[in-house]
């Protein structure tokens, strides 16, 4: 289920004004199958943070992205003789 946040800020300075904003999303994803010899599951996970800085004339960013995940598959031995049960 995808999640989103964002945090924003400003100062007023004497020569003008300037603003830092931090953002992000989220997401979670499972799946599973199965077909006549295989059956399948995992998970996987993605969170995007970002910032970003402007000025009165002038904006800058740094958006990131890291994904990670798990998962395995399992062969029913009966359909395919000779190959192995699990990963």
């Amino acid at each position: 289920m995808p999640s989103r946040w964002q945090r924003t800020g400003g100062v007023s300075q004497a020569a003008g004004f300037w603003n830092l904003s931090f953002r992000g999303q989220g997401a979670l994803a499972s799946f599973s199958g199965k077909d006549a010899a295989v059956s399948l599951e995992g998970d996987a996970t993605t969170a995007l943070p970002g910032a970003e800085w402007r000025a009165e004339r002038w904006r800058a960013g740094a958006p990131l992205s890291h994904s990670w995940g798990n998962g395995g598959y399992i062969v029913i031995p009966k359909f395919i003789p000779g190959i192995p049960t699990s990963s």
